[in-house]
């Protein structure tokens, strides 16, 4: 009767072993998880959301491929746990040449990352970038 106890103990380790493995898996799932709805946001570094528009404002370059351009690009991109951002994609476009300088400028931020359950973690943000074309009226 001794193996019948030694096959218990078998099967009570595997399940045990079984148990860890998915526990592992499943905090390193967590851990990959990009946050749409953290409970606390990244902020930019230089203040809050106006302060990081004027820098966008104040850091675009208008350059001629551009033309008389005006309108909004939407872009969607991540701010990782160390708050830089990564992965930026347009949403919306209005010309390859502003697409290109949205995504260049919006690489130029830095935040404070996001945070769920206390922990730094990789948040989802969308962010719009406006250009207005103003003639110089010196011309």
């Amino acid at each position: 009767m001794r193996p019948i106890p030694n096959i218990l103990t078998l099967l009570l380790l595997s399940a045990q072993i079984s148990l860890l493995s998915a526990q592992t898996v499943d905090s390193v799932k967590h851990s990959n998880y990009v946050f749409e709805e953290p409970q606390i946001y990244p902020e930019y570094i230089g203040g809050g959301y106006a302060e990081a528009s004027t820098f966008i404002q104040e850091n675009l370059r208008y350059t001629d491929d551009m033309g008389c351009i005006e309108g909004t690009v939407y872009l969607e991109f991540i701010v990782d746990t160390l708050g830089q951002v990564k992965d930026v994609a347009i949403r919306r476009g209005i010309s390859a040449a502003a697409d290109a300088e949205a995504i260049r400028v919006i690489q130029l931020l830095s935040f404070i990352p996001g945070k769920f359950d206390g922990k730094v973690v990789e948040t989802k943000m969308v962010w719009q970038v406006r250009f207005t074309f103003y003639e110089d009226e010196e011309e």
